[in-house]
């Protein structure tokens, strides 16, 4: 650039160009593209929006339900913020409004929206590297992951954290929103005029996004909450109900409810002891229909081994389909004697075989010796779920819906009425299991993985090949590898306090 130019260029920034009214400009975005069918914001979106807009403020901070219009809207935040806001972008550089998500793939899917957005509105733009840029400006739409290194090294005319509590590091699993907000910020050191947008559906009250929420509203931030339905009235709280049958989780989601960071019962006394059948007596002849299914919980040195065998009695006219315990069977080491693994596995093959089972579902840390032994019976064995609270949460709906008829049956009662959860940092919830009786919730545990399997979403583990040593080393160094990964994620048993966590 030539001397006069240059001159001429810092002439026009000390030039102050007449304020745009921005929230105007994005209800006239809205006509146009309700014009082309696209649905109007809300009235809950509009006012909150109006009141952001008038404020001055630089940061927002929004907890709305799922499914509330989060993404929608910011997209045309901004696409206002982009294309009308005020921003000095020096020659030679570009300025991005950025929209990091827990990963590039997540952050895309705004960027579609953004580019339907400005087709509506006929605006040319030319495609760079994970975004797009206005053609005949400085200026564009640029997605990140929410990693530190992913968001450094640009300049930022405003920025989206998309779903900032569920953020996940994919090799740790924890939360990297506060070091990544560290991060992004500096981008938007030079453009005063940038809008920092924290949004997301709540997870706990121990996360950044949550920390960013409680300190309310300030001389630099705005807060704004709203359930589902509040935000998008398209969806009813009757709908949410329908979407997630578990109440604590459909509170947190739709509901915008974060969870509490301390630790809390995990089922309710008051379903447990309505789900109990005084005539259900061990073990129980199946119904005409039932299908069976087992959990196991293998412990053999400080702990029990555990097998409960289900039955899933399936839906009628009247009522709805159940869950009933068909069988618990528990074998306790004691001082010194621990179980053996053969003879305690055979056994519960044995006792599977006589209530026509033909598979168990445990987690995979004996697989190995499992397969042994199921080959002579004719058995399978199947892998429990990756997330531990899977079957827990499922259980829980059956419990809550009253789907579930449970024996007198002391120790399982026990462990049923201790299981404890908290939330964790990393975005997950742990099921704690106390200590009680000799035992860490094993019965619970096979309860809970023989309920698991009334959805039908289970694979059958394959067997290795008979007599290949290749075959079974490779399950063992499967198994080991799976837990590795699981321990450095948090999702193994790791003793605490006297209590089994047993992670998400």
């Amino acid at each position: 650039m030539d001397h006069e130019a240059l001159i001429a260029t810092l002439a026009r920034r000390a030039k102050k160009a007449p304020p745009v009214d921005l929230f105007a400009k994005l209800l006239e975005l809205d006509d146009a593209l309700a014009r082309s069918g696209w649905p109007r914001l809300s009235p809950w979106w509009r006012s909150s929006l109006e009141r952001l807009y008038r404020s001055g403020k630089r940061r927002s901070v929004w907890r709305v339900g799922r499914r509330g219009g989060k993404s929608s809207t910011f997209c045309r935040v901004a696409a206002v913020e982009t294309l009308f806001g005020q921003h000095d972008v020096p020659p030679g550089d570009i300025g991005y409004f950025a929209i990091v998500s827990v990963s590039k793939e997540e952050a895309a899917a705004r960027l579609t929206t953004i580019k339907a957005l400005l087709g509506v509105l006929g605006i040319a733009y030319r495609p760079v590297d994970f975004g797009i840029v206005i053609e005949g400006r400085n200026v564009g739409f640029k997605v990140y992951p929410a990693t530190i290194a992913g968001v450094s090294g640009f300049t930022a005319i405003g920025f989206l954290g998309d779903e900032v509590a569920k953020w996940k590091d994919k090799d740790t699993g924890a939360n990297p929103a506060r070091e990544v907000l560290k991060s992004v910020r500096p981008t938007m050191a030079t453009q005063r005029n940038a809008k920092e947008i924290l949004s997301s559906s709540p997870w706990s009250t121990l996360d950044a996004h949550a920390e960013a929420f409680d300190l309310g509203d300030t001389d630099q931030q705005m807060v704004a909450h709203a359930p589902t339905w509040e935000a998008n009235p398209t969806i009813s709280e009757e709908d949410t109900k329908e979407l997630e049958p578990d109440e604590a989780t459909r509170l947190r989601e739709y509901g915008a409810v974060p969870m509490s960071s301390g630790t809390q019962l995990w089922f309710s006394h008051e379903a447990i002891k309505a789900a109990i059948r005084p005539s259900l007596k061990l073990p129980a002849r199946a119904e005409p229909g039932t299908v069976k299914t087992a959990g196991g919980d293998l412990g053999f040195i400080n702990d029990s081994a555990a097998l409960v065998v289900g039955h899933h009695i399936p839906a009628s006219k009247k009522a709805p389909a159940r869950f009933r315990v068909g069988d618990i069977l528990e074998h306790r080491p004691t001082p010194g004697a621990p179980l053996k693994p053969g003879e305690v596995i055979k056994g519960f093959a044995r006792d599977l075989v006589r209530h026509g089972v033909e598979s168990m579902m445990a987690d995979g840390h004996y697989k190995a010796s499992v397969f042994e032994h199921f080959e002579e019976f004719g058995l399978n064995f199947l892998s429990a779920p990756l997330v531990v609270s899977e079957p827990y949460v499922r259980f829980r709906v059956l419990l809550n819906g009253g789907r579930v008829d449970l024996p007198e049956h002391a120790r399982l009662l026990g462990q049923l009425k201790n299981v404890m959860w908290r939330p964790t940092p990393n975005g997950a919830i742990s099921i704690l299991l106390p200590r009680s009786g000799g035992g860490h919730g094993d019965l619970v545990s096979a309860l809970v993985l023989a309920a698991w399997q009334m959805g039908g979403d289970v694979e059958v583990d394959p067997a290795p090949e008979k007599d290949s040593p290749e075959a079974w080393r490779e399950i063992v160094e499967r198994e080991e590898e799976r837990e590795e990964k699981e321990e450095r994620r948090g999702f193994l048993r790791t003793a605490e306090d006297d209590d089994w966590d047993l992670g998400t």
